[in-house]
């Protein structure tokens, strides 16, 4: 009798053993949380975008920067407001294998200012140790909504404009044919960023050859 009330016992713990493995079995286990990913701080951001500008890496660049971005400059009027444009205007600018270097940067809510010290293979040829811009960009979340470059020194201007008034003439008069190229990429605008690249590597050799003209 006793043997027989132990075997009872055990296959009653082995029965309530088993409806405890299928509970939790059942039972839906507590999810995971997820190891939150620190955002980076406004001045990082421009940091971030200034090494992928002077890598010439499009594809970094471009995903620093909102849907709706814009670029403007002040100085002289220009602005361009949609992302495929200001895409389009990265690629002129790394045709013309041009850097920027931010320095100064600080930080005041949304907005980021820096000084801009930036060249090109136009500056370079020119003689100019860069060209000095006040710079500001607009943070929204994590990315760039507004980028804004405003002349900070006329003579760094004066002396770009003058020569390039130069040099653009005497290389329509020594190159006709290139000269014409380039009048047709300009003409196309900026819709297409192969388009300005082509530009940007067209406008440094105008520079660079009336540069070797005058020495």
């Amino acid at each position: 009798m006793h043997v027989h009330r132990s075997r009872i016992i055990v296959f009653i713990l082995v029965i309530l053993a088993a409806g405890l493995v299928l509970v939790s079995a059942c039972t839906p286990s507590t999810p995971k949380v997820p190891t939150p990913t620190p955002t980076m701080s406004p001045t990082d951001l421009v940091k971030a975008y200034e090494e992928a500008f002077n890598k010439h890496d499009i594809s970094a660049t471009m995903a620093l920067l909102t849907e709706d971005a814009v670029f403007k400059r002040p100085y002289d009027g220009d602005s361009y407001i949609n992302k495929k444009i200001v895409q389009a205007w990265h690629g002129l600018l790394f045709g013309n294998n041009a850097e920027v270097h931010f320095t100064d940067c600080t930080n005041s809510a949304d907005i980021v200012t820096c000084k801009l010290a930036y060249i090109e293979d136009c500056t370079r040829s020119y003689g100019m140790d860069a060209y000095h811009w006040d710079a500001s960009f607009k943070i929204v979340g994590d990315k760039i909504s507004e980028i804004t470059w405003d002349n900070d020194n006329p003579d760094d201007y004066k002396q770009y404009v003058e020569t390039s008034n130069k040099a653009f003439p005497w290389f329509q008069k020594s190159h006709p044919d290139e000269y014409g190229q380039w009048m047709q990429l300009v003409n196309k605008g900026m819709s297409d960023e192969g388009v300005t690249v082509e530009r940007g590597n067209l406008q440094a050799k105008i520079c660079k050859e009336y540069a070797a003209s005058i020495k």
